[in-house]
Formats: structure tokens, C-alpha cells, sequence
């Protein structure tokens, strides 16, 4: 296990990537609960787990996009 985590090189890359399909799912699970007119417990967590995973993978991006134009990366 500790040789592949080793592997990365950017892991603020590897964060967003992972983030972002995680964050679709919950964005079209809001959507759908909200036009659905289902539980409001399940209304808010929907919304508030997509707004953290989208506010995350635009967090990760953004450091990656740092670390690139500082040169700490190659890619």
C-alpha cells in the first residue's frame, strides 16, 4: 500500500479527480430530491454534501493549478 500511494506525484490532482464524480452524484441526487419533494432531512444533507464535495474538488483544483504554475510539478 505504501508503494502506490507513492506513485502520485500530485496529490492535489489525484484529490480532485477522485472528488469530482462524488460530487456529480450528490449534485444530481439534491436535484432530484428537491424536485421530487421528498424528506427535508434528505433535502439539506443532498445539498450540503454537494456543495462540499463541488467547494473540495475546486479547492484541489486550485492548489494543483498553483503548484503548476509555481513549478513544483510537471504535469
Amino acid at each position: 500500500m505504501g508503494n502506490a500511494i507513492s506513485n502520485i506525484e500530485n496529490d492535489n490532482l489525484f484529490k480532485a479527480v477522485i472528488y469530482l464524480p462524488i460530487a456529480i452524484l450528490f449534485a444530481l441526487l439534491a436535484s432530484d430530491a428537491i424536485s421530487g419533494g421528498s424528506n427535508i432531512f434528505f433535502q439539506v444533507m443532498y445539498v450540503i454534501l454537494a456543495l462540499y464535495f463541488v467547494l473540495g474538488t475546486l479547492g484541489y483544483f486550485a492548489h494543483f493549478t498553483n503548484d503548476f504554475f509555481d513549478g513544483r510539478t510537471d504535469h
